[in-house]
């Protein structure tokens, strides 16, 4: 649920501007493991009328590794700090293969099964890691403000308790959260722009 302070309108915007500007190359999607889908995004070629039909991808187009038959395995992950940062930095993190059962379909069937879009760092959904090795996309100045004004919103006390809690040291820095967050600390509004 998005905070009380973003209008309907805004909303829609946000909706709008995601899929324009970062629902695209080079923010993977869902449907890129499974799609050539352009570089300008599926909204984009469906605004635009560019492509009547998007093709799949076949296995020749991908590094991949083949998944095995059965049901998905379950990873689990421990968080991620400065002992780990280089395992998980060097952890293959290899393509999935694409869906054998993919059929060539329009923009406007495509968009319905659009789940997601990775935008700042590549978060590989296979390992259940960041791929710091990709970098960091940019992300749009509106929702990053949004963003940091969710955040700021959070009265951190609620979620992690008291200052009577004996919290170690390492773990109690969302004590610093309103220096980090500090410009959104009077929660304005977002300014979004069509």
């Amino acid at each position: 649920m998005l905070p009380s302070f973003i209008t309907h309108g805004q909303q829609r915007d946000l909706i709008v501007r995601s899929l324009r500007d970062q629902a695209r190359s080079p923010n993977p999607t869902n449907l890129d493991t499974h799609y050539n889908i352009p570089s300008s995004g599926l909204w984009n070629t469906f605004i635009a009328k560019t492509a009547s039909v998007i093709y799949p991808r076949s296995e020749e187009q991908v590094d991949a590794t083949p998944e095995s038959a059965g049901s998905r395995k379950l990873v689990e992950n421990a968080p991620a700090d400065i002992q780990n940062f280089t395992t998980i930095y060097n952890t293959p993190k290899p393509d999935a293969p694409p869906s054998s059962t993919a059929q060539p379909a329009e923009p406007s069937i495509l968009l319905t099964k659009l789940r997601w879009a990775n935008i700042g760092w590549f978060y590989h959904w296979g390992t259940k890691q960041y791929d710091f090795k990709r970098g960091k996309a940019p992300i749009d100045k509106q929702l990053r403000a949004l963003c940091q004004s969710a955040v700021a919103a959070v009265n951190w006390h609620d979620v992690f308790g008291s200052d009577e809690l004996d919290w170690p040291e390492s773990e109690d820095n969302w004590r610093d959260w309103s220096e980090t967050y500090g410009q959104c600390q009077t929660l304005q509004r977002p300014q979004f722009i069509k």
